[in-house]
């Protein structure tokens, strides 16, 4: 098997072309998403950075002042490491910021210091060689100061996956021991679809759980849409939790298994998961989620619980349903819990309130119908569920439908005064112009308490579309003075 190169120089100087050490240029970059001027990343440089060279952090209160001096013609050797510090963290590419190291031993040293190199962000979707060699050379030199990392790969091929896997296991290899990550994001892996030959996923899996053993102050993790097996997801949780058991906030494991799996009634998944002890923000889909789960994360976590964001599809199982007395035992536990559920085709009444049961603390709804058995929906009777059961929690309510045989106007109108707490509306559906007219009256007369209506009607005709633009117009001084955000659309105009 052929091994990763790396390099052989441990004492690395910049070039025009970048550092050879693993200096690597990133994929977005050039959109601010890597190496942003993070604050929290600015306040590090006072303790991350030697005192012999760093200012005193009495220098902060004369930045102004040295900087004008400077602009004026004074000599910038009396800037204050700070503010250099700021400029170079304003330089998103790291070629540029190799380029501004070449001009001073100072800024050469600065450009070590360690809040500098505290993000990366890597697209390994058939990233070149060159870029793999710095990549390494980047976790060698740097690795130590890295505090949030994200890794990426989309659709990878058969020697994609290979390289990927070889990539990440040496890039792990040299930071697993040094490296005090704060976030981990792994995203797009779909193992269960691209990566066919089994002995690559069990590579990938060991230096995966060798390295999240070490990692005792992770406070995000993302593997979101991984498309794991049980067995191998399993693994990855309990190695997380070995580590950052206590210190974990941030969980996302939607679309974590492979689709159609049953994670709810695998007893090790359920212990991986009891675990976490610290937990603010958990993101999973419905099929992992049971009663039982439910109140070991609860009790395990208690009032530290802020969110649990579930996700519903079509193809996933999720005929199972949550009592209405585990949910009053979860707030109970986790009394500042919120739920927010979106549902991905599905369309069905039956199916709906099945899972929409009372005491879920239900502050984000989003439902996209589909198209399929479009006349046995019954979007009437969800409309009118969801005023029943959720008129204190609701905030956000965003329902994208195919109504072609069915219109929930007048149920919409009636859900909208019960809600008191919607703040905000999104509606996709076919819809008639007069609605939109109701719910600004009902705005107008602060019936209901909307910060955002954004309604995006089906199909119009030219004269409905001349109804709604003059909607818009009667209503535009209203909407401007209260400072909403109010927006009337169509798709298409039918001619």
């Amino acid at each position: 098997m052929d091994e990763i190169p790396t390099s052989s120089s441990s004492n690395l100087q910049p070039s025009e072309e970048g550092f050879d050490t693993g200096i690597t240029s990133v994929e977005g970059a050039n959109s601010g998403d890597i190496n942003q001027p993070i604050e929290s990343d600015f306040n590090e440089a006072t303790t991350s950075y030697p005192h012999n060279t760093l200012k005193a952090a009495n220098d902060i209160e004369h930045e102004d002042e040295a900087f004008k001096d400077c602009s004026e013609g004074h000599d910038w050797s009396q800037m204050p490491d700070t503010v250099m510090l700021r400029i170079y963290m304003f330089l998103f590419r790291d070629i540029d910021r190799s380029r501004l190291a070449l001009t001073c031993k100072r800024l050469y040293n600065l450009f070590q210091t360690a809040c500098l190199w505290r993000r990366r962000t890597y697209n390994l979707t058939g990233m070149p060689q060159n870029e793999q060699i710095k990549a390494l050379g980047f976790s060698k030199k740097h690795g130590a100061h890295l505090r949030y990392i994200k890794i990426y790969c989309y659709h990878p091929s058969y020697n994609i996956c290979k390289r990927f896997q070889k990539t990440v296991t040496t890039f792990l290899g040299y930071i697993h021991l040094k490296a005090r990550l704060r976030e981990f994001r792994l995203l797009h892996l779909d193992i269960d679809r691209y990566w066919r030959f089994d002995f690559i996923r069990q590579k990938l899996f060991c230096s995966l759980a060798r390295f999240f053993r070490h990692q005792r102050a992770m406070r995000v993790f993302d593997m979101s849409s991984a498309s794991v097996s049980l067995p191998g997801g399993c693994r990855l949780l309990f190695a997380l939790a070995e580590g950052a058991k206590n210190s974990l906030e941030d969980l996302n494991l939607t679309d974590y298994f492979q689709s159609r799996s049953d994670a709810r009634n695998n007893q090790r998944f359920q212990r991986a998961m009891s675990r976490f002890n610290n937990l603010t923000v958990l993101q999973l889909n419905y099929n992992c989620v049971s009663d039982d789960l439910l109140l070991a994360i609860s009790s395990s976590c208690g009032t530290t619980l802020k969110l649990l964001r579930i996700k519903v599809h079509r193809y996933d199982p999720h005929h199972h349903q949550i009592e209405k007395e585990t949910w009053k035992a979860v707030t109970k536990l986790s009394p500042y819990v919120n739920v927010e559920m979106s549902f991905w085709y599905i369309g069905r009444y039956s199916e709906l309130s099945r899972l929409l049961v009372s005491k879920m603390p239900l502050t984000y709804l989003y439902i996209r119908s589909g198209s399929d058995h479009e006349d046995e929906w019954h979007l009437n009777q969800l409309v009118m569920h969801i005023a029943g059961f959720f008129s204190k929690t609701l905030e956000y309510c965003h329902l994208d439908l195919v109504n072609t045989h069915e219109l929930i106007d007048s149920s919409l109108l009636e859900m909208l005064p019960k809600m008191k707490n919607l703040t905000s509306l999104e509606l996709n559906c076919n819809i008639i112009v007069n609605t939109m007219e109701e719910i600004c009256k009902l705005q107008r007369d602060f019936k209901i308490g909307l910060q955002r209506c954004i309604v995006t009607a089906l199909g119009l005709t030219e004269l409905e579309y001349s109804m709604m633009s003059a909607i818009k117009a009667a209503y535009k001084d209203m909407i401007e003075h209260r400072g909403l955000d109010f927006d009337f659309s169509t798709d298409y105009v039918v001619s």
